[in-house]
C-alpha cells in the first residue's frame, strides 16, 4: 500500500514543460530502441542533502522503470557524463547509443552533492551543472528526438540546450518509485 501511494505521488509530481512534435507519449509499438542516457538514468535520485535526506527500503531508477515497461531489449544505456564534472570521456559511447535509437531519453539534473540544506548551489550557477548540456547538444547532432528529464529540487537552467530538446519533464525528486512513475508518464499510461 505504501509503495502504491509513493507511485501515485511520484506520477502526480512530474511536470511536462515541453512537448514539441508530440514526441510524448512514447508509442511503444513504434519504438524499437530507446537510448537512455545521463548521470541519473540508472540512479534513483531521491533527494538533496540535509534534512530532506531519506533512505528508502527500496527504490526504482528510470532505467529499471523503463526496462520493466518496454523490455530490457529495447533500452540501450550509456551514462555519458557525471552530474558535475568536465569529463567528456563518456560522450562517444552515448553518441553511438543515440545514433542507433529511435528516441533518446536523457536523465540528468542535480543530486545531494549539488544542493541541500545549509549550502548554496555548488559553483554558484543556476545552470545544469558540468557538461550535461554539452552532452545533450552532442546527442542532438546524431538524433533530434530527445526527451530530457531533470531531477532537482532547485533551478536548472537549460539555455544552452533547450533548443535541442523536444520533450522536457521536470521531475523534482519524485520518491522511491520514481522510475516506475516516470515510465508511466513517458509511455502515456498516466
Amino acid at each position: 500500500a505504501q509503495r502504491q501511494l509513493c507511485l501515485e505521488a511520484g506520477r502526480k509530481s512530474l511536470v511536462l514543460l515541453k512537448n514539441s512534435d508530440a514526441i510524448l507519449p512514447i508509442r511503444s509499438a513504434e519504438v524499437t530502441r530507446v537510448a537512455l542516457i545521463g548521470p541519473s538514468a540508472a540512479t534513483a535520485q531521491i533527494d538533496g542533502s540535509g534534512s530532506s535526506y531519506v533512505t528508502p527500503f527500496q527504490s526504482v531508477s528510470p532505467k529499471e522503470g523503463l526496462e520493466a515497461k518496454l523490455g530490457a531489449g529495447k533500452i540501450v544505456y550509456a551514462r555519458g557524463c557525471d552530474i558535475n564534472s568536465a569529463d567528456t570521456s563518456g560522450f562517444a559511447e552515448a553518441r553511438i547509443a543515440a545514433a542507433a535509437a529511435d528516441l533518446v531519453v536523457f536523465v540528468g539534473g542535480l543530486d545531494p552533492t549539488q544542493e541541500g540544506e545549509g549550502f548554496d548551489r555548488v559553483g554558484g550557477s543556476i545552470d545544469l551543472p558540468g557538461v550535461q548540456q554539452s552532452l545533450v547538444n552532442e546527442l542532438a547532432a546524431v538524433n533530434r528526438n530527445i526527451v530530457a528529464v531533470i531531477y532537482s529540487g532547485g533551478i536548472c537552467g537549460l539555455g544552452r540546450s533547450v533548443g535541442n530538446i523536444k520533450g522536457l519533464i521536470y521531475a523534482f525528486y519524485p520518491g522511491q518509485e520514481s522510475g516506475r512513475a516516470l515510465a508511466d508518464v513517458l509511455l502515456g499510461d498516466y
